[in-house]
């Protein structure tokens, strides 16, 4: 997981309809709707579109909320970080969707263990709900992470077969380990895809060193390699944060000239790039 930011509601979100159905939803303390809530229709051309949808790929770059895969290896879902059968009325709650891939969603399925559920039965506007996922965590203490809302770069790392290691004596680091479990973070097909991440990293720097030694002009070859590989719109931003957080360690077998200029390159692309500096 990484953080993306969202702009922007989509205008259907507000609509009558759905304030409506919202309202259904909470009278009778429980969702009914449909799917089709989720799409909207071009009255001239009479063919539907998905504005939520469309919105949340392009928020997450075509990929999960939870395991960053892009969505050509799976159907996108839209998910209901609090599950809409348990909090019905935040079925339409723009903070409470995320695009999620077929495994996470069946994986993640209901689970959602809090300190304390808040008072549902108690109406709110489907404008006022919006943007309540923030505030409701601070008073239900929900196990389960937010990708956009939460702090928790520092509860874990990765080793280099691609596990999602926890940090036990981190504060709230059980979050962690409940989101790992059921997300299937730690499923061998991710580790070893994250993993990669990791191996390919090496061969690049290592084939930049060798074009440095041998005096070969590097710096145009730097400059597009670096921006290939930490681009937002690769899978597993989380690895490639994880190596510029220590990346000291990655390069410390190549000598301080080359280290500075990969260093000084990499810093020039990323420092605009939002996901990295969340």
């Amino acid at each position: 997981m990484v953080k993306y930011s969202r702009r922007y509601t989509p205008l259907c979100l507000v609509d009558k309809a759905l304030e409506a159905a919202h309202e259904k939803n909470c009278k009778n303390r429980k969702y009914e709707d449909s799917s089709s809530r989720y799409k909207c229709k071009f009255t001239e051309k009479k063919i539907d579109y998905y504005p939520i949808r469309d919105a949340l790929k392009e928020i997450y770059r075509n990929k999960c909320a939870y395991c960053e895969t892009h969505f050509n290896r799976s159907y996108i879902k839209i998910e209901h970080y609090r599950p809409k059968s348990i909090y019905y009325a935040l079925a339409y709650s723009w903070s409470n969707l995320l695009p999620i891939c077929d495994i996470c969603n069946t994986t993640k399925s209901n689970h959602f263990e809090v300190d304390r559920i808040v008072v549902k039965d108690k109406i709110r506007t489907l404008k006022k709900l919006q943007y309540s996922t923030k505030m409701f965590n601070r008073i239900e203490k929900p196990k389960f992470l937010h990708p956009e809302i939460d702090d928790y770069d520092d509860m874990f790392r990765f080793d280099l077969k691609g596990n999602i290691v926890v940090f036990d004596n981190v504060l709230n680091s059980h979050r962690m380990v409940y989101t790992i479990k059921y997300s299937d973070l730690n499923q061998d097909a991710l580790a070893q895809r994250r993993a990669k991440v990791f191996k390919d990293f090496t061969n690049m720097t290592d084939e930049l060193f060798l074009l440095a030694k041998n005096n070969i002009e590097y710096h145009e070859s730097m400059d597009r390699k670096i921006f290939e590989f930490f681009n937002d719109e690769n899978e597993f931003i989380a690895v490639r944060k994880f190596i510029v957080k220590y990346l000291h360690k990655f390069l410390k077998k190549y000598d301080d000239a080359f280290i500075e200029s990969f260093r000084y390159t990499l810093n020039q692309y990323i420092k605009n790039i939002a996901v990295y500096n969340n």
